[in-house]
Parts: structure tokens; sequence; C-alpha cells
């Protein structure tokens, strides 16, 4: 079974809120992925995105709603349109077992998840930093 590893969101990883109120753009949801080892952009990730099914009745449950790939920055500027980004709560997943495979490295942590809440439609922009033994 795969370790999963919900980050905290006061050191280790930064979201930074972009708009103040409603988003009038068409990204309003970007990623950018850094790893330490290579010293920069993390290329070729997968990485999902959830959303959290609203029912009571599925409290924890979380529906796939987008999957993607990061660039040759380690960036993802096109995970859904504004029209699809409702209010709600998301779940970011990030393949990091596979991308560290990709070259040749094992690594402690399989996958990474980050759970945020989009409660007035603001854009963000979600970095991730990692490393084989740290995120």
């Amino acid at each position: 079974m795969d370790t999963v590893v919900n980050i905290s969101l006061c050191f280790l990883i930064c979201i930074t809120y972009v708009a103040f109120g409603q988003n009038t753009g068409t990204k309003p949801l970007s990623v950018h992925v850094l790893d330490t080892t290579f010293g920069g952009n993390a290329p070729n990730m997968t990485c999902k995105l959830f959303k959290k099914r609203s029912s009571p009745l599925h409290n924890e449950k979380f529906d796939l709603i987008a999957t993607a790939v990061t660039d040759s920055d380690g960036r993802i500027n096109t995970f859904l349109s504004i029209e699809n980004y409702q209010f709600g709560i998301y779940r970011l997943w990030f393949g990091v077992r596979d991308y560290y495979y990709s070259h040749g490295i094992s690594t402690f942590y399989p996958q990474t998840q980050i759970t945020f809440k989009n409660i007035d439609g603001s854009a963000y922009h979600i970095p991730l930093i990692i490393s084989p033994y740290a995120v």
C-alpha cells in the first residue's frame, strides 16, 4: 500500500493567492513543481486534480476531474477552464514515485497530495518543492 503524504501548508508548501475576489482570467489554477535533486524544474510529472463530492453521504469522496503532466518548466497552466472551476474542496495528487523512477532514483514518498478549498472563485498558484526524501 502506498503511503500518502498530506502536506501542512505552514512551512513545506506555499499556496499563493493570485487574485483579490472573483477570478476573471482563464487560468484559475496553476502548478509549479521544483526538484532540489536536479536544482530546477520537474518536467514530465503526472498530476491529478480531484474535487470533493458535496453530498454529506460522501464525506471524504473525491472525483477525478483532470489529469495533466508538467511541461519542460515543471508547470501546469491548463488544469481546467474557468467555467469548470467551481467553489468547493479540491485535491492535487503528484506522482512523485513515477517521476523519480523515470530518472533511475528511488524515493521515500510515492505520492504527494495537497488539499485546498476554493471559497470565492479566485485563482491559485500552487508551487511544490520535492526531493527523493523530502517534500
